[in-house]
């Protein structure tokens, strides 16, 4: 993919840096370039279905509200056709809670990507649940039933098929996969 031309140009600060945020969610800092492939980023350019939907009963509340709060300065693409950006345009690369929503097939050349798009010496961040800490909340909750407490039941099961969830995935589980109606109704664009 060396020197192949991507689609979209790279904004810079004024001290020249570029940066960019990828499966960025409903946070879009406005210093950054913002790539996200949710239903909230692709419904974002459809706000007369969501409204009809919403009217129809089809979209919750509360997912009202958050694709009400989901920013206008995200570029919608699936990052598992590359990044759109030439190669070394980026100071820094970030991506916070995305990768293990990634199919494992799509992990390696997703990094590498991430690798393409980045400047000699420039920071590539990625963050990833914290096993360590499900583990504890697993552990927590386990030693807690052992003692009796009851009230504990749903923390371990929650803890257990997050530390099941992790270790097993296979296949992406990210929002573009969530139903986004209620009732089971689900819309595919």
């Amino acid at each position: 993919m060396k020197g192949r031309k991507r689609f979209f140009s790279c904004k810079r600060l004024e001290d020249s840096r570029a940066l960019l945020n990828l499966g960025c969610g409903p946070r879009a800092n406005p210093n950054w370039i913002n790539i996200d492939f949710s239903w909230y980023a692709r419904l974002r350019r459809y706000p007369g279905l969501v409204v009809l939907l919403r009217s129809l009963g089809l979209f919750s509340p509360e997912r009202y509200a958050y694709f009400l709060g989901f920013p206008d300065n995200v570029i919608v693409w699936d990052l598992r056709k590359g990044i759109p950006f030439n190669d070394d345009s980026f100071n820094a690369v970030y991506s916070s809670h995305l990768l293990e929503h990634l199919d494992r097939a799509v992990v390696g050349p997703f990094l590498i990507e991430c690798r393409r798009v980045l400047k000699p010496g420039g920071v590539l961040r990625i963050v990833v649940p914290d096993l360590e800490i499900i583990i504890i909340t697993y552990v927590d909750a386990l030693q807690a039933l052992e003692r009796g407490d009851l009230s504990m039941q749903t923390l371990h099961q929650q803890a257990l098929e997050t530390l099941f969830g992790q270790m097993v995935l296979r296949e992406a589980s990210a929002t573009a996969k969530k139903n986004l109606l209620l009732d089971g109704w689900r819309i595919s664009f």
